[in-house]
């Protein structure tokens, strides 16, 4: 809720009239009577707040009815990301930011995602994807195979979150039977990843306008404070982490780290934006993965990107907005 908080308070009201819509977890929809007026700012209503019937069951109808011109997706993780809320958009015909289906639900598949970027050259951490059915089979013999072949720490992901939800960094082969028992039977597999130990970078990539190529913004280095690595807290907490911008890089790092960010882009069908997020030791650089919706708070990296390249945070809606209606067109 933050960044859809954020953002409906930065846009231009006169430019535009803003309709901020939640969606709750339980899959209600809260839409307003009217328009934003003024200056007026917003507070996302509490999960308690009741939907209006007819919103709950037939969200669609309320869209079309409203007469929307775009919509800005703020929503992470599953529903959000993952091409869902695209899917049901493109059916209205409205346009709206970020990523189409195909490009969100590849970028949320961290394991299409890996193979993807790996097959266009991109060098990833060595990775193995472990089976419910596999793991109920020979969960010792799985547990000794990634010790002997990654060692510990190792990185074990639930491949289809965001927000790094569903995480873990496994110190010894007891943690990583803890983390993979913990998920993969809900979830059907989990990721489980080479530890890179060495710089956390981010990249973000503006996307290419008609007839253009999508740009590259200035690097972000990422040195969490209170936790191992760029988790939840590290993310959206004040403080929780140092974010440098533009990262402390030499000039050929930056080039191909930059390269990487409009690689992956690209290859992964990207929209509007994207960031991508990499791990540098010595002269390699590491792939990890791509978000198709930034975090657009107070702290988040994108805003932080745009605004070391001369952007403000209402200029870079704006362009977004921009890029949505063009891509539609």
């Amino acid at each position: 809720m933050k960044t859809g908080t954020v953002i409906t308070n930065n846009l231009d009201r006169i430019r535009y009239r803003v309709l901020p819509i939640q969606i709750r977890r339980d899959g209600g929809w809260l839409i307003p009577d009217a328009p934003l007026t003024g200056s007026d700012s917003w507070m996302p209503a509490d999960e308690t707040t009741p939907p209006v019937p007819e919103h709950t069951t037939v969200p669609a109808e309320e869209l079309l009815r409203r007469g929307i011109d775009v919509v800005i997706v703020a929503l992470h993780g599953r529903f959000g990301e993952d091409g869902s809320i695209q899917g049901l958009l493109d059916i209205l015909g409205i346009p709206y930011t970020g990523s189409g289906v195909l490009g969100s639900a590849l970028a949320m598949d961290k394991i299409r995602a890996k193979s993807l970027v790996s097959f266009a050259g991109i060098l990833t951490p060595k990775w193995t994807v472990v089976e419910e059915a596999d793991w109920q089979r020979r969960s010792d013999q799985i547990v000794a195979d990634i010790g002997r072949d990654f060692g510990f720490p190792c990185v074990a992901k639930v491949p289809e979150e965001g927000s790094s939800f569903g995480m873990g960094i496994p110190q010894t082969a007891e943690e990583l039977r803890a983390v993979i028992d913990a998920y993969v039977a809900a979830r059907g597999h989990m990721l489980v990843e080479e530890y890179i130990k060495g710089v956390e970078i981010t990249g973000s990539v503006l996307g290419a306008e008609p007839g253009g190529e999508p740009t590259a913004l200035p690097l972000t280095e990422i040195v969490p404070k209170t936790s191992k690595f760029f988790d939840f807290e590290a993310k959206y907490t004040k403080g929780a982490s140092d974010e440098i911008t533009p990262a402390r890089l030499d000039d050929a790092l930056t080039i191909r780290a930059k390269q990487i960010a409009v690689t992956a882009h690209r290859v992964l069908d990207c929209g509007t934006l994207s960031r991508t997020d990499m791990i540098v030791r010595d002269c390699d650089i590491y792939y990890l993965e791509t978000n198709t919706i930034p975090g657009m708070t107070e702290t988040s990296l994108f805003p932080q990107a745009a605004a070391a390249a001369g952007i403000s945070f209402p200029e870079l809606l704006d362009r977004q907005i921009v890029l949505a209606l063009a891509r539609r067109q």
